[in-house]
């Protein structure tokens, strides 16, 4: 019988090439191999992905860890002198290795997974999923992106990961529940953990006064084998994308349980993907399928589904070395067929993954995925642009809501998290430049910093939809306009009116406020112009055959002239309004323009501005 691996130290290791991209270990023990494994030096919670339960009656006794995770691990060893093995890359002839991506810094890291959540939010649909909830948290920095995550949804299988933490923190030994529920997903394991945390009221107590979970996840009854019910609560037990990955988040941190511990749960939760191709458990490794092999391997996630209601959740954290771990969870239901919507979570994870690690090289889609669901990942993009007034800088918004600042300027809040009904199409500065509004297409209007909220057409039913906001110079009111020259007033902007009843050659794109707040210009795609109160008409292009449409109109300080702005960067100058220059030959497309103290910059789609003077 061999010895135990908790008998420290270890023999008999050894290191052998295998044709995958793992590093293999041979040893003479059986039992968990965890982070004491070298001098039984214990590393806590930043480097548990050591552990790896070995069987007694594995031939070979052998374990794979990706070699890149190892190396870290051995590094790290190395740092504080205790002995290790020299890891070498581990390829194989005609067989390339998995490549560490290269994370982006934390902004761009921040932006990039900002917009893929909400990218994901948009695509769900395409996938059958009526409902979706996404939650994601930089276990590094600390910052939380979500959309639609607060959502409580009826909880599954995935909470059984937290009940196992509840009843270790209430000092249970749960080592011979572990595989059932990470493997099996075990409705009558999960019920004896339930009863080691001290029952359904002690759970919930966990969830709300140690994890700081919110009270739309709780725990109202478990009848597998017995009936087991809080009768303090009523309803179903629910769970929200919110709540899961902040438990995550705490449980990574050592905030729930001991360091030992926390190293070992989270080892635990790695033997899903031990399962991936296991017909007896379909969604048990359906958080990592889709991840490049060597992460996937190293992702500790559990996942659950309810087949009958829709309901399909995953969570779990990912780590890639050198840089910060993520926690994710995704809650999901479908009102369509429910097999073919679960592959929206493993697309999302992978996703969400690339994002966060800058992984370019990985492709997320399967060939099996829903016809729609290849062009259901519209990149999210930058929609508008504005400037403080009197201020250098500029901000973007894209479509979701995310708003993103440059050259100096101040961000006053943004959608980021927010599920919008309709996309965000446009944003105006106050006039003091220490705020902004946003405009949703269905004439929803978010106010930041000292902006106002004067009014809406979020509840009117629109003929075509909003693509424009003005702020009058007053900074007490703005006007809204539609894609058919609609206006609509709030606060101190008067109507002076509109081409709602007009039929135009082109939509109507933007428009723009006159400098005595007494009028205002509307510009339609083919560069036509209308004018009215003390807006003067001062030329367009209406009657030129432009290259690409026009997309926005930016009026001079005085009033007597205008720009237009066309999508591949092409200025048009009206007016007094003075021509510096284009980045028509530059192929950049366009989203608009803001001046400077010299002259004026043109802010292209991926938010760079180019200056001419």
């Amino acid at each position: 019988m061999p010895r135990k691996c908790d008998s420290p130290p270890h023999s008999g290791w050894s290191v052998t090439s295998t044709r995958d991209p793992f590093t293999e270990y041979h040893f003479d023990c059986v039992g968990w191999l965890s982070g004491a494994w070298v001098s039984n030096t214990k590393f806590g919670t930043s480097l548990p992905y050591a552990n790896k339960f070995i069987t007694s009656d594995a031939d070979t006794r052998s374990v794979k860890l990706p070699r890149t995770l190892v190396a870290r691990i051995g590094g790290a060893c190395a740092v504080i002198g205790c002995g290790v093995m020299t890891l070498g890359p581990v390829t194989s002839p005609g067989q390339s290795a998995w490549a560490v991506p290269v994370a982006p810094g934390p902004v761009v890291r921040a932006t990039a997974i900002q917009r893929t959540v909400n990218e994901l939010a948009v695509a769900a649909s395409s996938w059958g999923m009526s409902t979706t909830g996404i939650s994601v948290r930089d276990l590094g920095t600390g910052q939380v992106f979500q959309i639609g995550a607060d959502v409580p949804m009826a909880s599954a299988s995935m909470v059984k990961w937290i009940w196992l933490a509840a009843a270790m923190h209430n000092g249970a030994d749960v080592s011979d529940l572990t595989a059932a529920i990470f493997e099996e997903s075990d409705n009558s394991a999960a019920g004896v953990a339930i009863d080691r945390a001290g029952g359904v009221a002690a759970v919930n107590d966990f969830y709300w006064n140690v994890a700081g979970m919110s009270r739309n996840s709780q725990v109202v009854s478990w009848s597998y084998d017995t009936v087991r019910v809080d009768n303090s609560v009523a309803g179903i037990n629910t769970v929200t994308a919110s709540d899961a990955s902040l438990f995550l988040d705490r449980l990574y941190h050592g905030q729930l349980l001991d360091i030992d511990q926390t190293s070992w749960l989270i080892g635990q939760a790695r033997l899903a993907p031990d399962r991936i191709g296991d017909s007896a458990c379909e969604l048990c490794a359906e958080f990592n399928d889709r991840l490049p092999v060597a992460v996937a391997a190293a992702a500790s996630s559990k996942g659950g589904w309810l087949d009958e209601t829709g309901y399909n959740h995953v969570m779990g954290i990912i780590e890639v070395p050198g840089a910060d771990s993520i926690a994710v969870a995704i809650t999901g239901r479908t009102t369509g067929e429910f097999w073919s919507a679960t592959s929206f979570e493993p697309f999302a994870v992978c996703e969400i993954y690339a994002a966060a690690f800058g992984d370019t090289s990985t492709s997320c889609f399967h060939a099996d995925d829903p016809s729609s669901a290849s062009a259901s990942m519209v990149a999210v993009s930058d929609v508008a642009v504005a400037a403080p007034n009197g201020r250098p800088g500029y901000w973007t918004v894209d479509s979701s809501g995310l708003i993103a600042n440059h050259d100096g300027t101040q961000s006053y809040g943004d959608l980021a998290g927010v599920q919008l009904a309709r996309p965000i199409v446009g944003i105006a500065s106050t006039r003091t430049g220490n705020g902004y509004w946003l405009v949703a297409s269905d004439g929803g209007v978010f106010s930041f910093g000292d902006a106002a909220f004067f009014g809406s057409t979020g509840g009117i039913a629109l003929n075509k939809p909003i693509v424009g906001i003005a702020p009058t110079t007053t900074g007490f009111g703005y006007w809204l306009v539609a894609s058919d020259g609609g206006i609509f007033s709030f606060g101190d902007a008067t109507f002076l009116g509109s081409m709602g009843a007009a039929r135009l050659n082109r939509s109507v794109v933007g428009m723009a406020t006159a400098a005595d707040g007494n009028g205002y210009w509307l510009v339609a795609s083919d560069g036509g112009i209308f004018s009215f109160g003390s807006a003067n008409f001062l030329g367009s292009t209406g009657a030129i055959a432009l290259n690409q449409p026009i997309v926005s109109m930016t009026a001079t300080p005085g009033g007597n002239g205008y720009w237009l702005v066309a999508s591949d960067g092409g200025v048009f100058s009206f007016g007094d309004a003075p021509f510096h220059g284009s980045i028509a030959s530059v192929g950049s497309a366009a989203i608009g323009l803001t001046l400077t103290k010299d002259g004026y910059q043109i802010i292209d789609a991926d938010s760079v501005g180019h200056s001419f003077s």
